[in-house]
C-alpha cells in the first residue's frame, strides 16, 4: 500500500538536499559562518524527513488501520527529533548564527511547498500524494 509512494518521497527528499547543499555553497563564498549555519538548518529539515522513510516505508503494510497508526508514531517522532536537532544545533554549536539555521530551515520548508505545486503538481496527479 504505501511501496508506491515511496519513490516519489525519495525523490522528494533528494531535490530538497540537493537545494540545501547549493544554496550552502553559495553562501560558504561570501561568509563560511553562515553557509554552515544555513546547511545546518536544512539538514535540521532533512535527517528527520530521512529518518520518517526508512522508519515507515521500511515495512508493507496491507492493514489501513496500522498503517494510519504508524503514520502518526512516524510523524510524532519526526517532530521531537526535529526539536532535539534544534536544541542540539543551538546548544553545542554555539558558533553558528541560530537566526540562519532556522531560516536554512524555513527556506526548505518553503522550496517543498514550491516543488509540490508547481514541478509534481504537473508530472503526478495530486491523488498520488
Amino acid at each position: 500500500m504505501t511501496s508506491k509512494h515511496k519513490p516519489l518521497y525519495t525523490e522528494n527528499i533528494t531535490h530538497h538536499a540537493l537545494f540545501g547543499v547549493f544554496i550552502s555553497l553559495c553562501l560558504m563564498v561570501f561568509d563560511f559562518v553562515i553557509g554552515c549555519s544555513f546547511l545546518a538548518g536544512s539538514f535540521v529539515y532533512l535527517l528527520p524527513q530521512i529518518w520518517f522513510r526508512y522508519a515507515f516505508f521500511s515495512n508493507q503494510r496491507l492493514d489501513k488501520q496500522i498503517t494510519l497508526k504508524d503514520l502518526y508514531k512516524s510523524m510524532f517522532s519526526k517532530m521531537i527529533l526535529i526539536a532535539v536537532l534544534f536544541a542540539l544545533c543551538f546548544s553545542v554549536l554555539n558558533v553558528l548564527d541560530p537566526l540562519t539555521v532556522l531560516l536554512g530551515y524555513l527556506t526548505i520548508i518553503c522550496f517543498q511547498m514550491i516543488l509540490l505545486f508547481f514541478f509534481y503538481g504537473r508530472i503526478h496527479s495530486f491523488k498520488e500524494f
